[in-house]
């Protein structure tokens, strides 16, 4: 698949949605984002699942010491619109089972999936390892597109993406992306794209396919801006 690449403040349109009556932790109004994900709906409506990685807080409403009391995560329910301004809250998804997470899949308005692990825990409490597939590369986040397949973002040289957390606006580490489909029960990867050098992609931990368009998002936590790949006819 050939590509031309750009960032996207050359030809997309940022909006900051704002999130009125969602109270944040002890009232700061805030969402400490890690991931998101969302499902649109047949009215155009946008459920968005966010990983909110709210600090744990103490009874008095000082924070904790999460190095005590570890992660106090939540997946916060909002629903938006494609020319909304706003996003309104719906729910917040907080148990013992969501402690960490770094990626949310909405998978309806009423539900989503959060993996902790590639492995089934057996009636004897041992775990079966489902599956392997040999990437080649240090990878991050994957995301599944309309078609079924997966996309991987994924570290050349896995030790620079540490640069970009140091130093994010001045750090240029390589990144590449995979894509991973199953053909005839076989799992084929093949890498889609690469920027050996670090010369025009962000240090990308998390790509989206569009489909439909073909086009390729990246962006991370660590990047100064969102790259948008389209397809080369």
């Amino acid at each position: 698949m050939a590509t031309k690449c750009w960032a996207a403040d050359n030809g997309f349109t940022f909006r900051v949605l704002r999130t009125p009556g969602f109270e944040g932790t002890a009232g700061d109004e805030l969402v400490n984002l890690a991931g998101f994900s969302g499902v649109e709906q047949e009215n155009g409506d946008i459920d968005l699942f966010l990983v909110n990685l709210r600090p744990a807080i103490e009874a008095d409403g000082k924070v904790a010491d999460q190095r005590v009391h570890g992660g106090n995560a939540t997946i916060e329910h909002f629903v938006t619109g494609p020319q909304a301004a706003e996003m309104k809250h719906v729910r917040t998804y907080a148990t013992h089972g969501i402690t960490t997470p770094n990626r949310v899949t909405a998978l309806s308005d009423k539900s989503f999936y959060v993996v902790y692990t590639s492995t089934r825990i057996l009636p004897n409490k041992d775990l079966e390892k489902i599956d392997e597939v040999n990437l080649g590369y240090g990878v991050d986040n994957a995301s599944i597109d309309e078609n079924g397949d997966i996309w991987i973002s994924a570290f050349p040289i896995g030790v620079e993406i540490f640069n970009a957390y140091d130093d994010p606006y001045n750090a240029h580490p390589p990144s590449a992306i995979l894509r991973v489909r199953k053909i005839e029960g076989e799992y084929v990867v093949e890498k889609v794209l690469e920027d050996a050098k670090g010369e025009g992609l962000p240090a990308a931990t998390t790509v989206v396919h569009d489909a439909q368009t073909g086009r390729l998002f990246l962006s991370s936590v660590t990047s100064p801006f969102i790259a948008v790949c389209e397809p080369k006819l």
